[in-house]
Formats: structure tokens, C-alpha cells, sequence
């Protein structure tokens, strides 16, 4: 019998009755948060004005399953009442006994159990009132890293060891020993971490961070882990050389650094630096796999690595967010049709899965989706990748 099979039929159940006896428990424990008004504090970054947490929102969620990473903290916002100020969060819990019973039990439990969508609004609903303090967890890959629970992204990883799982996979996936690596928009280290973790001492990641307080952060995770096949680079990949003002967008993840023309929370003036650049002056002669996640930026950062991917013809895994791109002057349709220029057909990663992507398919909501050059299409295939040729290869 199929692993998913045996989870469904004898793990699963067990499972789901732990975590409504938790949240049964959890939920007289949130209820505090309505007694405590009289000590105000500034609320999470997000979600700004969380839905309550009742049985139904955890256990039976009105969104589509999907990975972590796909939902954000506004799928859990509420609309703010007519005339009525936002209610402002309570004091953290994180120092009171009952509640870090609760949270470490969380943790350990949303660890070991596949990822779900009930799993993640759980995560989310507990952790936006517990505002854990920041602390060095375990990533479900081996390496350790410092999170700060209160920003989105990192409160995933508090609990799940583990963010965008599905593209991670797919990562590691596209590596072996002795792989380089281009991590674009490392952000805090996950996928840097992983990726260094894959390749061995005999392989390379060179890590791009442009935000100043998020490349400390990444320095920080990458020394506490020993890890010398790391190399990090703060500056944005960019079609150009120079400096630029990013930004962090108001009520934006502590991560979602932006080159686009917004006002916002943090500005900082970075240096630009072309991908092809950074290759030729690193001394690297082999790209495996380019990771591209850079809030609207990727069409830009792509233009800056041409030559890297017409020698070296490295897979490329790219969010396509047609939100993002737009405010950054680009489209989804931009991307994918310089990718298909230059030799590379598309699919989105899915659980396990891999959907061609279609010509057709003009804009994309937040897609996470691998591109590989058309002569190393049969060499995934017989390293096990599910590949679907797409109809307009």
C-alpha cells in the first residue's frame, strides 16, 4: 500500500483527533486575548486583523489545500468593522507556562505530520496570538536557524521546520554532491541552508540578498552552521549595474523587499549586480539550478543572467506573481516567453506533481514553477522528476 494510503487510513485519524483535543484546549487560551485590551501592543506584521480561532476555521478550512508558502496571512484577515478601530493584539504569551506547553507540543506534532491547509491556518491563528520570541530552530533538512516568529515566513519554519515545501524538494531535487547553486532573493537562508546541505563540501551556493537586516540575518544562519561552500552576496540581481532604493511595502513580511515603486515600512539604497557578473567573478564555471524569488524583480534579474543560461543552462526554479511583476513594469507573460527564447519549457510545481505550464495561460496568481532547458529534459526524467511535455515543446 502507497504511503499516503497507510497515512489516510490508520495515521491520519489519530491525528486529527490530537489536533481538535489542541485546539479544543487552545481555544480558551486565545480567549484571553479579548480580556487583555487594557495592555495594548504594536500587532503582528501579519495577519493584521486575524479571524478568530474556532474548530471550523482549523479543521474544515473554506480555501483549496495547498502548500506552505501559498497562503499568506491576508487569507486569514477580516475586514475591519465600520467606525470601529482595529483590535489591537494582546500581550505576547510566549512567557506564560500553559501556553508554551501548548506551542512546543504544536511544534512537535506540525513537524512530523504532512503539511495541510488546516495544519498551516492552525500554525497561523495560534502563532500570530502566541508571538513566540525569536528563537534558533531545526529546519527538517538538518541545518539550524534563527526565526522570528512574529513575521510570516518565519513563523512557518518555527513550526514546520520547513516553507514552500513542494519547490524545496524540488531544489534538492535538481541538485547532488559537488552542485552550484544560485539562490536569488535568499532572504534569511532556508533554501541557502538546504541547498549547501545538498551539494557537500565539494559543491557551491552563492547566496543574493539585496535587504541590509535580512543579509545579516542570512550571514548569522550561514556561520552558525559551519557552512564554507557558501558564498553571500548582498546586492539585488538586476539587468544593470548601480544602486536602487528597495522597500518593504507597508504591512509587508519582514522579507517581501521589493525594487518595485511603492511606499513603505523600510527603504534602503542597494547596489545592482548582474547575475552574469557575479558568475564570471566568482570563478564559476557550472550552475545547476537558479532559485528566483524576488517580489516582482525576476524579469529583470533574468535579463542580467542571459550568458549564464545560454553556457551553462542551469534549471531554473521562478515565482511567477502577476501582482508583483506588474508594479515592477513586467508581466508573467514577459518571463516565461525570455525563458522560452532561450531554450527552456515550463511546469508548475505542484505536491508531487509537475503541470506543464500552457502557452495560453496569460497571467499567474503565485505560482511556483520550474523551467528546464530542453537538453537536460531527459536527464531529469531519469533522475525521477514526473515531467509532462508541454504541448507548445
Amino acid at each position: 500500500m502507497a504511503t499516503s494510503a497507510i497515512w489516510k487510513a490508520t495515521i491520519a485519524p489519530v491525528a486529527d483527533e490530537f489536533a481538535q483535543t489542541l485546539t479544543s484546549f487552545s481555544l480558551r487560551l486565545v480567549s484571553d486575548d479579548h480580556r487583555d485590551a487594557d495592555q495594548p501592543t504594536t500587532p503582528p506584521v501579519r495577519p493584521r486583523h486575524p479571524t478568530p480561532l474556532t474548530l471550523s476555521s482549523c479543521l474544515v478550512p473554506s480555501i483549496p489545500s495547498q502548500s506552505v508558502g501559498h497562503l499568506s496571512g491576508d487569507d486569514f484577515a477580516a475586514p475591519e468593522p465600520p467606525g470601529q478601530k482595529m483590535r489591537t493584539f494582546a500581550r505576547p504569551k510566549h512567557n506564560i507556562a500553559a501556553y508554551k506547553a501548548v506551542d512546543a507540543a504544536m511544534r512537535t506534532i506540525l513537524r512530523r505530520i504532512p503539511i495541510a491547509a488546516w495544519s498551516e491556518r492552525l500554525a497561523l491563528n495560534w502563532g500570530y496570538r502566541f508571538r513566540g520570541a525569536p528563537r534558533v530552530v531545526r529546519l527538517r533538512s538538518g541545518p539550524v536557524i534563527l526565526v522570528d516568529p512574529t513575521d510570516y515566513l518565519q513563523l512557518m519554519i518555527y513550526y514546520f521546520g520547513t516553507f514552500e515545501p513542494n519547490s524545496l524538494n524540488m531544489a534538492v531535487s535538481c541538485l547532488s554532491g559537488g552542485s552550484t547553486m544560485i539562490d536569488v532573493g535568499a532572504n534569511i537562508g532556508l533554501y541557502t541552508l538546504t541547498c549547501a546541505e545538498a551539494v557537500g563540501p565539494t559543491g557551491r551556493v552563492l547566496s543574493i540578498e539585496a535587504a541590509p537586516p535580512n543579509a545579516r540575518a542570512l550571514r548569522d544562519n550561514v556561520r552558525r552552521n559551519g557552512m564554507h561552500n557558501v558564498t553571500v552576496i548582498e546586492a539585488a540581481a538586476a539587468d544593470t549595474t548601480g544602486q536602487k532604493i528597495i522597500t518593504r511595502p507597508l504591512g509587508a513580511n519582514l522579507g517581501m523587499f521589493t525594487l518595485g515603486s511603492l511606499d513603505g515600512e523600510e527603504q534602503f539604497e542597494v547596489k545592482l549586480k548582474k547575475i552574469d557578473d557575479i558568475v564570471l567573478c566568482e570563478q564559476i564555471e557550472r550552475v545547476d539550478l537558479i532559485k528566483m524569488d524576488v517580489e516582482g524583480f525576476e524579469y529583470r534579474a533574468l535579463l542580467g543572467a542571459e550568458q549564464t543560461l545560454d553556457k551553462l543552462k542551469p534549471s531554473v526554479i521562478i515565482e511567477l506573481n502577476g501582482t508583483a511583476l506588474r508594479r515592477c513594469d513586467t508581466s508573467p507573460q514577459q518571463v516565461k516567453e525570455f525563458l522560452y527564447r532561450h531554450g527552456y519549457l515550463g511546469w508548475i510545481i505542484g505536491s508531487g506533481t509537475l503541470s506543464p505550464i500552457s502557452r495560453d495561460q496569460i497571467d499567474h496568481v503565485c505560482d511556483e514553477c520550474l523551467f528546464l532547458h530542453r537538453t537536460i529534459i531527459s536527464s531529469m526524467i531519469s533522475r525521477g522528476l514526473p515531467l509532462a511535455r508541454p504541448s507548445y515543446g
